[in-house]
């Protein structure tokens, strides 16, 4: 009985080292270098090229790249599925599956606007994405540069654009409770992605008790459609959205625009 303990802790901790081995491997399978660059025709900005340095792990041999919306909300809890299939609803745009990959390679990936990446424009912040697969497991991806679950700035590329960007002045009248905040979350990536936790916070000023309006600036590209929507929150917890259906802003060619939301609904 003791010969046969021995051996069944021996598979045991057998086990738990390849388990510790396969959690290096999909730790170390990463990018890097991420650097971006318009591409011109006739003078004009009509997409990207998105450069990057793939470093797979022994077994994690097959990458998948994506440009995510950085935000919680467009798929849920499961990040795996989300950096791996567009279907899932955070990836904008997904590169062709890369297999074989033995040793570092060196990366370029064009995106043409209007092309590919279901809409994608310049102007917009997106995350670029490597979700890495061993392919004796398909169902398992390990994921790089998600900004949901992880901060890495060198992982975030604004795409190249030659439209300016005009400075827009949200604005809303809402009455709060001490230690409340009003905040603005919409479509574009630089409010949010209707993502709570990446809503703008906004500054109170000309208060009547605690009755204030509540503005925030931010820069949008000319001519982004945008709908949008203030909300509450008493310092990171999310209280509730206001009232009604979203607004809608058409940032127009200014340097410069308001929209005020009018009172809180």
């Amino acid at each position: 009985m003791r010969t046969i303990g021995r051996a069944i802790l021996l598979l045991a901790a057998l086990a738990l080292a390849l388990l510790a081995g396969a959690g290096t491997a999909r730790a170390q399978a990463r990018h890097e270098r991420v650097s971006v660059k318009p591409i011109k025709d006739q003078g004009k900005i009509v997409g990207a090229m998105i450069k990057l340095t793939l470093r797979p792990a022994p077994g994690f041999t097959t990458t998948r790249v994506g440009l995510g919306a950085m935000s919680r909300a467009a798929y849920g809890n499961d990040h795996r599925a989300a950096a791996s299939d567009p279907k899932a609803g955070y990836l904008l745009h997904q590169f062709p599956e890369l297999t074989g990959l033995a040793q570092p390679r060196e990366l370029e990936l064009e995106l043409r606007y209007g092309q590919h990446g279901g809409g994608l424009r310049g102007g917009e912040t997106v995350d670029v994405v490597t979700a890495w697969n061993n392919p004796s497991n398909r169902s398992y991806w390990h994921v790089w540069g998600m900004q949901t679950i992880m901060n890495d700035p060198t992982s975030v590329v604004k795409l190249p654009t030659d439209v300016p960007d005009a400075l827009v002045t949200f604005k809303v009248r809402a009455t709060t409770k001490p230690g409340e905040s009003i905040h603005v979350a919409g479509s574009a990536g630089e409010i949010g992605r209707w993502d709570p936790g990446r809503a703008l916070a906004m500054t109170p000023s000309d208060c009547k008790g605690q009755d204030c309006t509540w503005t925030v600036q931010v820069k949008l590209t000319q001519g982004t459609p945008v709908d949008l929507k203030f909300l509450r929150k008493a310092g990171a917890r999310m209280l509730g959205w206001e009232n009604g259906g979203n607004h809608s802003l058409a940032v127009g060619a200014a340097a410069q625009a308001d929209f005020d939301g009018g009172a809180f609904r």
